[in-house]
């Protein structure tokens, strides 16, 4: 049992942000939490840093604050500090991540993202590059979406 004022067990802390992420109206005590605590986030394991990247890419609570900036700032903060520790984002998680960007017109953060990714060897299915060429294509980038399916097709990938 852990009493008032005691430091929370890292695993404990675990299943408390994924009991969180699990309910949409949590987000913003997910956060509150997180800021009290940074120093618990880095210790994250790659399940609840998967977890705490889907719930803040898709909850609805920031769009209806109107803080779009700080949702997308979030979920980048927690995917980079993913990344860092050499824990690849799930296929879910990846392509929740690439719908929210795409979501928000953030093309070329998308873009990016997908590089980066390559770069690190992390390569991803059909599925979520489907997603990126859908966004391409949503978004009137034709010649885009040419190229991203001709390099597709050049590496392999189907």
């Amino acid at each position: 049992m852990v009493l008032w004022g005691q430091e929370l067990p890292l695993n404990a802390f675990s299943i408390l942000v994924k009991a969180l992420c699990a309910s949409s109206s949590s987000i913003g005590t997910i956060v509150n939490l997180l800021e009290k605590m940074p120093k618990l986030t880095n210790l994250l394991d790659y399940e609840t840093l998967n977890f705490l990247v889907q719930a803040l890419c898709i909850s609805k609570a920031f769009s209806c604050m109107g803080i779009l900036g700080a949702k997308r700032s979030l979920f980048l903060h927690y995917l980079t500090t993913m990344t860092s520790m050499e824990h690849k984002p799930s296929n879910r998680c990846m392509r929740i991540i690439i719908n929210c960007l795409y979501g928000d017109r953030e093309l070329g953060k998308a873009m990016e993202l997908g590089q980066e990714m390559k770069s690190r060897g992390w390569i991803y299915g059909s599925i979520i590059q489907n997603v990126m060429v859908k966004g391409l294509l949503a978004q009137g980038k034709l010649q885009e979406a040419m190229r991203f399916l001709e390099g597709m097709v050049q590496k392999g990938l189907s």
